[in-house]
């Protein structure tokens, strides 16, 4: 009966840890991220930009070429909008 009143504590913490470890792989499998045509920008208003590599939308790292950022487009076509790293 002693033994069994130590093992309860631990069992219910490794069902916690389970339990957390299947919620995050959950929540990592579930998102959907937006793949981007990323651009390197040609002068620093990012009105003038060359194709690069694709990005994602997925806030994380910043999308890289060796040290040059990769931007996106918005709306009105110039390269100032921050991208990510592709997981």
């Amino acid at each position: 009966m002693k033994n069994f009143r130590r093992l309860i504590p631990m069992a219910v913490f490794a069902l916690a840890i389970a339990g957390a470890f299947t919620t995050q792989a959950m929540n990592r499998s579930n998102k959907k991220v937006s793949i981007f045509q990323g651009y390197v920008k040609v002068n620093p208003l990012g009105t003038m930009c060359n194709t690069s590599i694709t990005c994602s939308s997925d806030p994380d790292e910043l999308c890289k070429v060796g040290t040059t950022q990769i931007w996106g487009k918005d709306a009105s076509g110039k390269c100032i909008v921050e991208l990510y790293r592709v997981h």
